[in-house]
């Protein structure tokens, strides 16, 4: 049997169909994994968007004048005010949080954080706004935003800081919590304090500065 039998001949055919229909597998596969990397990192942009869709409610808080100058259920327009809250599920029951939920003593796990203005905030009505919250002493800043331009960390200060661009009313970041003993036997902590929201008031040619209620995770 020689290179030009017939028998030899079909017989490296055989092997080059085989090399083929293997190439072919192959590709299929790495473009299957491809397109399932992109399903999963589409899956999760969506989810964060998901969270600028919902009405982004604060902390309930005692009543008096101050809370009801900013409470979220006031429809009244044309006053500065912000929804702030940070999730690891969205409403919807999406994880959007990274790491052990309930959350465990010493242990790391990530937060978003949103900050929500109101639609009638436009640079015609308000300039210059800005947005500043202080993390808490076992909150940490990741530099993960995945929505909203001009946010930043000082670590001097221990402060997000959001210098709104004009035409955005949302904001989303990323924030690792570290709860304690006492986080965990409470079963909620302050995730952030001292949020304010600034912006000069083009109609009364003034500036405003209003103080949001602390943000609260709880489990």
């Amino acid at each position: 049997m020689g290179p030009t039998c017939p028998a030899h001949k079909a017989y490296i055919h055989l092997w080059i169909d085989i090399f083929l229909a293997m190439a072919v597998i192959s590709l299929l596969i790495v473009n299957l994994v491809l397109l399932s990397k992109g399903r999963i990192n589409d899956s999760r942009n969506a989810g964060v968007a998901g969270l600028l869709s919902q009405e982004v409610e604060s902390p309930v808080v005692p009543p008096g004048k101050e809370n009801h100058d900013i409470s979220p259920d006031d429809s009244r327009q044309n006053e500065l005010s912000l929804q702030a809250k940070a999730f690891y599920f969205s409403d919807e029951g999406e994880q959007l949080g990274r790491g052990p939920w309930p959350p465990e003593t010493g242990k790391s796990t990530r937060l978003k954080m949103a900050w929500k203005l109101p639609q009638w905030v436009t640079p015609a009505v308000f300039k210059d706004v800005s947005v500043t919250g202080k993390l808490s002493p076992n909150v940490f800043w990741t530099g993960y935003v995945p929505i909203g331009q001009g946010v930043t960390f000082r670590p001097s200060t221990g402060k997000v800081r959001w210098d709104v661009v004009s035409g955005e009313t949302n904001a989303v970041f990323e924030l690792e919590f570290r709860p304690d003993s006492t986080d965990i036997e409470k079963k909620e902590a302050v995730i952030m304090s001292t949020i304010v929201v600034r912006g000069y008031d083009t109609a009364t040619q003034a500036r405003v500065e209003i103080l949001i209620p602390d943000v609260l995770s709880l489990w």
